[in-house]
């Protein structure tokens, strides 16, 4: 068995069948492949974008893989960055740049974060270890499982290998593409040299023909590590208990696919430490240099020298942050907002450092349980916990940073819900291979992020994963938090015949006298779903649906298509179908607020 069995070491993977996308034209090559997704037991479906191959590497759409485990995801366009937080791990990466960082430390990734038609996809093995969630290939079943922990065995690592593919996606990005090299023929590796405590910390690779493709990661928990195509070992080995400052132990273990051979090489190291690995000219040796080489990969941030350490105070309904003259820009802060958990959270920049006396500050008011103050690798975080949903606005003057309970109506000028209908044990309409509670859920998700940028909307799911949540349930959340109500739906009937979009509104007094009937909202979106999929159009209709009946803000019930209809069903699990869907209702409340003004 290999060695490297039960190693939190993501793999991927052989060939499968080409699915076409589009993007602009480009200078970098992308791969899509048919894989499953699953998240802590659950399979991805409807994802809004595929996972895709980058130079061997997968590359996985952010929030909708790392959210079902339990972390935040925040995405700023402006600095086209993305801000990961996983227990006590804030991990920050930008688009196009390999550096990422885990808090104060620098790690560099096999490969960076891409925008791909227009979508924010990121590298599923580098931020998954980093994070200290566990990967497992099913390669039987073509199926990625992604876990927040993984049992000790059977854990079948993999290298990813693209080879004789045809290109089918490109981005307008320049940065240089690795080539993989597909020869067959094998490369030996004859010796590897160990120092001795009187050499030069450097570790010695001998291959017995050049070296065609070397590929290095290092891991935040201290792991280094070394994939050596086309090359094997003679055994799989461990060599522990070195006496070496920097390395206590290095395993090597090989594996076959598809014929092809692939060495894996993992220095585990004593603590973290600058390195350099290096070709020789006849690419027959490769060094592994930790003596302090001019090529560094892992940089640990110095403390700031203004560094200060501030007191947290709760006075006039606002949580007091004193800034003890420390250079701190409220811009600098990620804000993590996990409303449907009713938590919000604060991560502070390096240089300001949060202190109380415990780790918890009871609040106890109509708005606010408590504060739980924790470190994220090293930065001061502060997580409201909140009796119901908020949005607090953080405020500054010379002296203090302050923390206000605003409600969303408090903050946001117009607000949204989009309710993807059905969830969890209830999958909705099912046919033709697809539920219906995906389709919404996928439809649903794409909304929300045409509005992440915009200050002026704010949209809220009534769920934000794969869970049954009561018709009771979405109506109160839409009644305490929303000027326009969107329960997106896809039908279903006994024929395969039917097919066509619809909207449906309830006739409300009340709502009408706030100055836009559900009607008149129903019949701007049919027209802008209409216009944009040019799908039959079967009108506006009314039906007394508790969703749409019991909630006291303009609403309406959207059917986009009937997945008992071959045809239908098969543009309702087109992603770019999907996509002008999630347009429509773009235009369709942005020409709702042009003629609304909510009444709060």
């Amino acid at each position: 068995m290999s060695l490297l069995r039960g190693l939190s070491i993501v793999a991927l993977i052989t060939l499968f069948s080409v699915k076409t996308l589009h993007a602009a034209d480009a200078a970098n090559t992308y791969y899509s492949k048919k894989i499953d997704l699953v998240v802590n037991n659950v399979t991805l479906k409807n994802l809004p974008m595929n996972p895709l191959f980058y130079n061997n590497y997968l590359l996985v759409p952010s929030r909708e893989v790392f959210v079902p485990l339990g972390a935040y995801v925040e995405y700023r366009d402006s600095e086209k960055k993305v801000y990961i937080m996983y227990n006590d791990k804030l991990l920050t990466l930008q688009v196009n740049n390999k550096i990422a960082t885990i808090g104060e430390k620098e790690i560099e990734m096999a490969i960076p974060p891409k925008i791909v038609a227009n979508k924010l996809m990121i590298p599923l093995r580098s931020v998954s270890e980093n994070l200290g969630i566990d990967v497992k290939w099913d390669s039987k079943n073509s199926t990625a499982f992604v876990l927040e922990k993984l049992n000790n065995s059977d854990v079948e690592v993999l290298s990813a290998e693209i080879e004789n593919n045809e290109p089918i996606i490109s981005n307008d990005e320049t940065d240089e593409t690795n080539e993989t090299n597909n020869s067959t023929e094998e490369n030996q590796i004859i010796d590897i040299k160990i120092p001795n405590k009187k050499e030069k910390n450097q570790f010695i690779i001998e291959f017995e023909k050049p070296v065609e493709h070397l590929e290095k990661d290092f891991i935040q928990d201290n792991r280094l590590i070394l994939d050596i195509y086309n090359s094997s070992y003679s055994t799989d080995s461990v060599f522990s208990n070195l006496e070496n400052d920097a390395v206590k132990e290095i395993r090597i273990g090989k594996e076959e696919i598809d014929g092809k051979l692939r060495t894996r090489i993992v220095f585990e190291l004593n603590k973290s430490i600058d390195y350099s690995s290096t070709i020789s000219e006849d690419k027959k040796y490769v060094f592994v240099d930790f003596s302090g080489s001019e090529t560094q990969e892992v940089v640990e941030k110095p403390t700031p020298a203004n560094t200060s350490t501030s007191e947290v105070s709760f006075s006039n309904n606002r949580v007091v942050i004193s800034k003890n003259g420390a250079d701190i820009k409220l811009a600098d802060v990620i804000e993590f907002d996990d409303y449907n958990k009713k938590k919000y959270s604060f991560v502070f920049p390096s240089n300001f450092k949060i202190n109380y006396k415990s780790s918890k500050l009871n609040i106890n008011n109509s708005k606010v349980d408590y504060l739980e103050f924790s470190t994220v690798n090293n930065l001061s975080a502060i997580t409201i916990h909140e009796k119901q949903i908020l949005a607090p606005i953080l405020s500054e003057d010379e002296k203090s940073i302050y923390i206000n309970f605003a409600l969303p109506k408090e903050r946001y000028k117009n607000i949204v819900i989009i309710d993807p209908g059905h969830g969890g044990t209830d999958p909705g309409a099912a046919s033709n291979g697809i539920k219906e509670k995906d389709i919404n859920f996928s439809i649903a998700n794409k909304v929300n992020e045409l509005f992440k940028n915009n200050p002026d909307i704010k949209i809220y799911l009534t769920r934000n994963e794969d869970i049954f949540i009561t018709r009771p349930d979405r109506i109160a959340f839409a009644n305490s938090l929303g000027d326009l109500f969107i329960s997106v739906h896809a039908n279903a009937n006994p024929s395969s015949a039917p097919k066509g979009i619809e909207t449906y509104f309830y006739n409300n007094e009340t709502v009408n006298k706030l100055g836009l009937s559900s009607k008149k909202f129903a019949e701007i979106c049919q027209k802008n779903i209409i216009n944009a999929t040019k799908g039959i159009d079967r009108k506006v209709k009314t039906e007394p649906f508790d969703v749409i009946k019991f909630t006291n803000i303009p609403a309406i019930l959207m059917e986009v298509g009937f997945v008992s209809n071959v045809e239908e069903s098969k543009l309702l699990s087109n992603d770019s179908y999907q996509q002008k869907i999630a347009n429509s209702i773009k235009e369709t409340i942005y020409d709702t607020f042009d003629i609304y003004t909510p009444k709060r």
